[in-house]
């Protein structure tokens, strides 16, 4: 328990470190937030980003269109096929082979 609290302890010091170098420590002219910022700022890293959230949103509508694939595929009430990916363990319960006795 006290081991657990020194740790969010170093954490906490060690983020609040790190966050004090990033933001009011020089790295040359600029602090490493500024050039983050001017970074970001590009129209490349700009292109980038539209990119990367249409390709979210593609990722998402497949991902939508495939999960109403497979409700409609699989009747009301229907049991879920036995297999590799039908979520057993595939290990035995102690009761099986058990003796009843």
């Amino acid at each position: 328990m006290i081991g657990r609290a020194i740790h969010a302890i170093f954490s906490l010091c060690c983020a609040a470190a790190l966050l004090y170098v990033a933001f009011f420590v020089p790295l040359g002219e600029r602090t490493i937030a500024e050039h983050l910022r001017r970074v970001a700022s590009t129209e490349e890293a700009q292109e980038l980003g539209r990119e990367l959230g249409e390709a979210g949103e593609r990722l998402g509508r497949q991902a939508a269109a495939d999960v109403e694939a497979r409700l409609e595929e699989s009747p009301e009430g229907a049991e879920p096929a036995e297999g590799p990916d039908s979520g057993a363990s595939g290990i035995p319960s102690s009761t099986e082979g058990a003796d009843p006795r």
